[in-house]
């Protein structure tokens, strides 16, 4: 099996060539997916916060709810918190640049912005859905976040989120998913990426900013 290879799409702050972006709210900066993405944490100006019990910090388990919310809708099991996943989008994320894990073995979605609250960056993944054609089903750039977000075989999430890096989008939401999802070739897509359903609903879009992590 094939797995898609997204390395040579270069990544830059506010110009990301093939990768979707939020139009037109300039607040949210870009959003990228890589098919592949032990402690969960947040970073804020460099300091490492970490929670030593290895359960998802309150937002960590929030992030993952909404994720399961979504997956419920298009008819697929919840994903497993997982805090290796975690630790390796930490330390990736905590260097404050905006672009994909290079060598990666894990699913990863990516997005930066201005807004404080991570489960309205993963609610911009999970928005690429109203691109998707399911009578095409496939990989595309403008949908590779949502494909992530809801593929079937993925059953683990590790998220981290990280405040105040330098530049115009302070703020960045990266998760990590195993099995990785967008495998090539486009037949997978049928199988893996369902449509969604009357029941559960979709959940409610959650608020832009956060009244605190």
């Amino acid at each position: 099996m094939q797995i898609l290879n997204l390395f040579s799409i270069p990544l830059l702050l506010g110009a990301v060539a093939g990768f979707p972006v939020a139009e037109p709210n300039k607040n949210i900066g870009t959003l990228a997916t890589f098919r592949a993405s032990d402690t969960p944490s947040r970073v804020e100006n460099g300091v490492e916060d970490f929670d030593a019990d290895a359960r998802p910090l309150a937002w960590q388990q929030s992030v993952l709810n909404y994720h399961n919310g979504w997956r419920a809708h298009h008819q697929v099991g919840p994903l497993a918190w997982n805090n290796t996943l975690a630790a390796a989008a930490l330390k990736w994320a905590s260097k404050c640049q905006f672009q994909l894990t290079p060598n990666n073995i894990y699913g990863e979605n990516i997005a930066a912005g201005t807004y404080t609250n991570p489960d309205w960056y993963a609610y911009m993944w999970y928005n690429g859905s109203s691109k998707y054609d399911y009578n095409k089903p496939g990989f595309s750039y403008a949908t590779g976040t949502f494909t992530q977000v809801v593929w079937k075989d993925s059953t683990q999430l590790g998220c981290a989120y990280v405040q105040n890096c330098s530049g115009g989008y302070p703020n960045i939401l990266l998760c990590e998913y195993s099995p990785p999802g967008n495998i090539i070739p486009d037949s997978n897509f049928a199988t893996e990426v369902l449509r969604p359903v009357a029941n559960p609903p979709n959940p409610s879009p959650p608020p832009m900013m956060s009244n605190g992590l």
